[in-house]
């Protein structure tokens, strides 16, 4: 009976066409604005390190000044990033499971082949367990390692499109490359690496691609590198303690996001460490404000720093709400589509057809019309797409914008979901037709 109904609603489907397409076409404009924002909310919601994430905690240690709030954070919190000296104390003095620093430096990259001009590059600064913490997976090579951090040596990690533009994809592992001012070994290529944000990085545009070049941090020290650092950047203090390496080692210049890797064990030592070390520094003259560190869990971060996140989430809102009104307005469409063949219903339940049959026989039909509908919501969702992408692919990963499997099974399902609400009640009003008032004898 069931397969019946099913070809029955197939054939009443088109008996209106002019009444379907519009139908269609509203189903298309609702589904379609609703999966994208939602595959948007869902992918700028993601926890790109799933493994490790609740074993990362990001760092903070509160020595702004005290006369004003520091840029860009909720009221009360301390500075989003951290001075060199301030890091470089806590790697010293602190013994979590890993540890890394992360900022951003700049510098020209000089191509192996002579017919490939210089370049500008993204590098990034990083310790050796942040390979390890961050979940990199490498095609070839390795990470550096401990000693390649303390002696600041000039060893490269290329990312996967820096190897095959430099590269032609080939294993470059013990090659050399000119970064800046020096010779570097690559000793890395990583495999295909994207994550989504980058929460290592989420002061320094997290949606975008990954740098090209990860080097040992202290790199940025030796000035033969010719390298700069770059970024979201704020200081306070005399000029002259941003001269040279005065600039490393004594100035209040906040620029590095430090990470630690911690079991739920070594949480509050770790938390304990650092209140000493702020009070030691405040004893020493530095410190103005009340001790105000954090030890935040990787996903509490994506949170506090997520403010594209919150942007999808009203759009997904207002999109829904589209789709109600969609539905809504389908609702009358069906409706009069459905009186219109009272004479017919009739005959059928004078045959013998059931309220119950009558009914799933309409809610089918617009169920068929939902999921055809939904179809053509996927071709709309993957224009909207293609047009975010045109728009903020400069600042966004362009990943970001490709539907996948989760666009699918929203449309399938808000497909559905305007099927049952846009079709429940004229379903109901045409099975509660009565057959002796609608045949004439």
């Amino acid at each position: 009976m069931f397969f019946f109904l099913l070809n029955q609603a197939w054939r009443g489907l088109w008996k209106k066409p002019g009444t379907t397409l519009i139908c269609l076409i509203a189903i298309a404009l609702g589904v379609g604005a609703a999966s994208s924002t939602t595959t948007l909310q869902h992918t700028f919601s993601n926890d790109p390190f799933t493994h490790n994430s609740s074993r990362l905690f990001n760092v903070r240690i509160d020595t702004w000044q005290a006369d004003r709030e520091f840029f860009d954070v909720a009221p009360g919190e301390p500075p989003k990033h951290n001075t060199y000296r301030d890091v470089h104390a806590m790697m010293e003095q602190g013994h979590p499971t890993r540890q890394t620093a992360v900022a951003n430096a700049v510098g020209y990259a000089f191509p192996p082949e002579s017919n490939q001009k210089p370049y500008k590059a993204m590098i990034q600064l990083v310790h050796h367990d942040f390979f390890s913490m961050f979940e990199v997976p490498f095609a070839a090579g390795s990470a550096w390692d401990a000693d390649a951090d303390a002696k600041a040596k000039p060893l490269v990690v290329l990312s996967q499109p820096a190897n095959q533009k430099l590269f032609g994809g080939e294993n470059s592992v013990g090659k050399s490359l000119k970064l800046g001012g020096l010779e570097y070994t690559i000793c890395g290529v990583m495999a295909a690496y994207n994550p989504f944000p980058k929460a290592y990085d989420m002061v320094n545009n997290p949606y975008s691609e990954i740098h090209d070049f990860f080097i040992p941090f202290d790199l940025i020290r030796n000035p033969e590198s010719q390298l700069e650092s770059t970024g979201d950047t704020d200081a306070f203090g005399p000029d002259e303690t941003f001269q040279g390496d005065n600039l490393y080692t004594v100035a209040e210049y906040y620029w590095i996001q430090f990470w630690v890797e911690l079991s739920s064990e070594q949480v509050p030592e770790y938390t304990q460490f650092l209140e000493h070390y702020a009070q030691s520094q405040k004893e020493a003259g530095r410190h103005p404000r009340p001790i105000n560190n954090r030890v935040t869990p990787l996903r509490d971060w994506l949170s506090e720093r997520g403010r594209v996140n919150q942007a999808t989430a009203v759009l997904v809102v207002l999109s829904l709400l589209f789709l109600i009104v969609c539905a809504l307005n389908l609702t009358g469409l069906l409706m009069a589509k459905f009186m219109s063949r009272s004479q017919v219903l009739g005959i059928q339940r004078a045959l013998g057809a059931t309220r119950g049959q009558v009914f799933l026989l309409h809610l089918l039909e617009c169920e068929l019309l939902a999921i055809f509908g939904g179809l053509l919501g996927l071709g709309v969702s993957y224009l909207a797409m293609g047009a975010l992408r045109g728009m903020a692919g400069r600042f966004i990963s362009g990943t970001v914008f490709s539907p996948d499997w989760f666009t699918f099974l929203s449309a399938l399902f808000f497909s559905l979901f305007v099927g049952v609400l846009a079709g429940f009640y004229p379903s109901w009003r045409a099975c509660r037709v009565a057959p002796a008032i609608q045949i004439k004898l």
